[in-house]
């Protein structure tokens, strides 16, 4: 009896590493360093997934949103987004890919899309409580806003970026917020949704 119980044991073991094994060799190189270096994330953040689109040389990351609130969460956005960004253009057969991180809650995300190697465009896409002064504290370099809406105390808080080419605010913005931006950013682009 004992021995059938130990071969069952053994059996059922050796099943579950196996699947391991097949599922864990299936993922890219990327995402098995995504999921082991996970001190980077953890915390706030579950790697969801990625994908690695040769065809369109783009790749897509996303990670759930776990704790905290969205405008504390900012500065770790940040740090992933480096180290995302510093680990996969450092392999030289990616840097034609251009790269979306997505951070998801209910309902709610927080995305930096079109990073490229030379960093020319970087888009913040936000339909969550961030705050103006927040993004351009971490993402200083970005080049075009959607925001979904925009909240700020004072639009003043857009002066924190150093190239902004693109805004789209979901709410509306008055004349006097109009002229604020382009006396820091002339030749930036503005749509609203609330014209």
């Amino acid at each position: 009896m004992k021995k059938v119980a130990i071969i069952s044991i053994a059996s059922v073991v050796i099943v579950l590493v196996s699947i391991f094994l097949m599922v864990w060799l299936t993922k890219s190189d990327l995402e098995k360093y995504i999921i082991i270096h996970n001190e980077y994330y953890i915390e706030k953040w579950d790697f969801d997934h990625i994908n690695i689109d040769s065809e369109n040389q783009t790749i897509r990351i996303r990670f759930d949103k776990k704790s905290g609130a969205w405008n504390d969460n900012v500065d770790d956005i940040e740090k992933i987004y480096k180290w995302l960004n510093n680990k996969i253009y450092e392999n030289n057969s990616l840097r034609e890919y251009s790269i979306n991180i997505d951070f998801v809650g209910i309902g709610e995300y927080f995305s930096i899309r079109n990073i490229t190697f030379d960093l020319n465009q970087l888009e913040i896409w936000c339909n969550t409580t961030v705050d103006i002064k927040e993004i351009s504290a971490e993402f200083s370099d970005a080049t075009k806003l959607y925001l979904f809406p925009a909240f700020y105390n004072d639009i003043t808080e857009i002066e924190g970026f150093s190239n902004l080419q693109y805004i789209y605010f979901s709410n509306t913005i008055t004349d006097d917020e109009i002229l604020t931006i382009k006396f820091y950013f002339p030749d930036c682009e503005l749509e609203s949704g609330g014209y």
